[in-house]
């Protein structure tokens, strides 16, 4: 854990902050495709570059303010003969009570602001219903409301493949580039949706405090709450680090730029390499050859 109690408050809030600005902004994204499907001049109104901006800007302020009572709580302390960097999703609440128990007996010195333990029972509340829950219910909501409609049109382009047309040179008969367009936006929105379900949940459940594993009375219980607290969190660090591949290998564009960018970096790779050993294999005929 950090030694200093400003690296420790911004580690923190960092953790707060971010998953919840990623929880609406992906929100947010699945709402903008589905309003670009169902109304397309609205979209362009209401998902303007300028408006876009300012619901970047927006989220990102409402987080902060909602998190900037981490830097005047007390949640850096010394407790149990340990430096301690207290937050709610990886420590359990037992041991800011303690503290603050210490605290208001005058038992400890190093006190700051302690209204921190009564502000984190509501607050992982409010993070349950931000990271989780409006996900949760929001994005399959979203989601299959936009598939439906992409399973409307297709139906509609194949009632209309099938009357009697002329066929025309520059234009595709069969709308095979209209059906893998809906492929790859459904595998994406599918992924995304999934990915969020089984990545978050578990850990979520935990921080709330729906699923208890800070209090073992046994060894077993001990070994079984520590395999369950690094599985969610493994889970829910793997959730972010996921996001970005999932969005580029469901989408062909995508996958056709990350192709290009490791292309790039394999050649210079491979340009790097064969320039040392040319140098090498240089170096060595001088060494061995002594008319050089």
């Amino acid at each position: 854990m950090t030694s200093h109690v400003a690296l420790c408050k911004i580690s923190v809030f960092t953790i707060y902050c971010a998953p919840e600005i990623s929880a609406i902004t992906l929100t947010v994204m699945s709402a903008e495709r589905l309003m670009r499907k169902l109304n397309t001049p609205a979209h362009e109104r209401w998902f303007s570059i300028r408006r876009t901006r300012l619901y970047i800007v927006a989220i990102v302020l409402t987080m902060v303010l909602l998190n900037i009572y981490i830097f005047v709580s007390d949640i850096y302390f010394e407790e149990c003969c340990e430096r301690i960097c207290w937050n709610i999703y990886h420590d359990g609440t037992h041991v800011l009570d303690l503290h603050e128990k210490n605290c208001r007996e005058h038992i400890e010195n190093d006190c700051g602001h302690t209204g921190a333990l009564a502000f984190f029972k509501v607050y992982r509340w409010v993070a349950l219903s931000i990271y989780w829950i409006l996900p949760f219910v929001g994005l399959p909501v979203i989601n299959g409301w936009l598939l439906y409609e992409l399973w409307k049109e297709r139906q509609r382009r194949n009632n209309q493949e099938c009357r009697p047309i002329i066929p025309m040179p520059d234009l595709p008969v069969h709308g095979s580039e209209y059906e893998e367009r809906d492929k790859e936006i459904t595998k994406m929105l599918i992924l995304v949706t999934l990915s969020y379900w089984v990545m978050t949940t578990g850990f979520n459940f935990m921080q709330a405090g729906i699923i208890d594993v800070y209090h073992a009375c046994t060894p077993d219980e001990l070994v079984r709450n520590s395999t369950i607290y690094s599985i969610f969190m493994l889970l829910f660090y793997l959730n972010h680090a996921s996001n970005f591949f999932l969005y580029c290998i469901s989408a062909k564009p995508y996958r056709d730029e990350v192709k290009c960018m490791f292309a790039r970096v394999y050649r210079a790779l491979c340009k790097k390499a064969s320039y040392i050993r040319v140098r090498y294999s240089k170096n060595k005929n001088e060494e061995t050859d002594p008319h050089l």
